[in-house]
């Protein structure tokens, strides 16, 4: 999505959001809780020169409102929690207050993890398995990509 909106939760070293960017995204925020994978990631973006990219530490999924806070909504929402990770319902719900209107989330989880199919106005619109790995695609319901 050319000037995308780009959210990275759980980004370890930055790759998904730094991906993002070099294919077109407008901008980048990179979010994790663990302080050693943010120094990466932003020794990622400052060898890339990435200035529309930034680092905020917070824990997922609890901190995120108050991370981004007064943030605008992300047109592309990637999330890749730990495969040990089962807070999905509170996961999804922070997604869909950050998640813009004809916006798409992507949860990556292990493929045994069965995520919610509806949240507030988000649903999951796809499922691809991938051995071990699975992506859920998630949309607003009745948005304009539907």
């Amino acid at each position: 999505m050319p000037g995308a909106r780009f959210l990275d939760l759980f980004c370890g070293s930055g790759a998904a959001g730094l991906e993002a960017l070099s294919r077109g995204a407008g901008s980048a925020v990179l979010v994790d809780a663990d302080g050693k994978a943010l120094a990466v990631a932003a020794r990622n973006r400052d060898r890339l020169q990435a200035q529309v990219c930034r680092t905020v530490r917070a824990a997922l999924p609890a901190g995120l409102a108050s991370a981004l806070l007064g943030e605008e909504s992300f047109d592309l929402i990637f999330a890749d929690p730990p495969y040990a990770f089962e807070h999905w319902q509170e996961l999804l719900e922070a997604v869909e207050a950050r998640l813009a209107e004809s916006g798409e989330a992507v949860i990556e989880h292990t493929a045994r993890a069965e995520l919610p199919g509806r949240v507030s106005s988000i649903e999951r619109v796809e499922t691809r398995r991938y051995g071990e790995t699975a992506l859920s695609f998630y949309r607003r319901s009745g948005s304009a990509r539907d």
